[in-house]
């Protein structure tokens, strides 16, 4: 899991990009009007990402990343109505993500998805302030119903 100073950094980072948060809170401003719902998977396997597109396709747009860093540039650029983010990533962990789109969009509604499920996790989670937890195997219900 990513340390607070990793996080911190990350933070930092964003914070000394005034254009690229400027452009991503002109994109928030506009989320709720646009057509759409717009949706964001971050999953490194690429099995589970694609049957994850599949269930979503017909009723949202959907982006998708294997790892953390590609999963905040998606989620800056797209500013999505709602974020699937894996626990076990590569990288790092899906709750580093977690932290820091809570973090830059206190209203990003944020679901977590894992194939482990642990007490440490959904702890972790809840710390968070994450909005559904889905345990694989899922199922388009389960996704659904969040």
């Amino acid at each position: 899991m990513a340390t607070a100073p990793e996080n911190d950094r990350i933070l930092q980072a964003l914070a000394r990009a005034p254009e690229l948060m400027t452009a991503f809170s002109n994109k928030l401003q506009i989320r709720d009007e646009r057509p759409n719902l717009h949706a964001l998977i971050v999953e490194d396997q690429s099995f589970s990402r694609r049957l994850m597109q599949e269930m979503l396709h017909d009723f949202c747009t959907v982006d998708a990343a294997e790892g953390v860093k590609d999963g905040l540039q998606h989620y800056l650029h797209s500013a999505p109505h709602i974020a699937f983010l894996d626990i076990e990533l590569a990288e790092d962990d899906g709750h580093m993500l977690a932290h820091i789109i809570k973090t830059i969009d206190p209203d990003a509604f944020v679901v977590m998805v894992t194939g482990n499920h642990t007490a440490a996790d959904v702890a972790t989670a809840q710390a968070n302030q994450i909005d559904g937890y889905i345990v694989k195997p899922f199922s388009k219900q389960k996704i659904m119903t969040c």
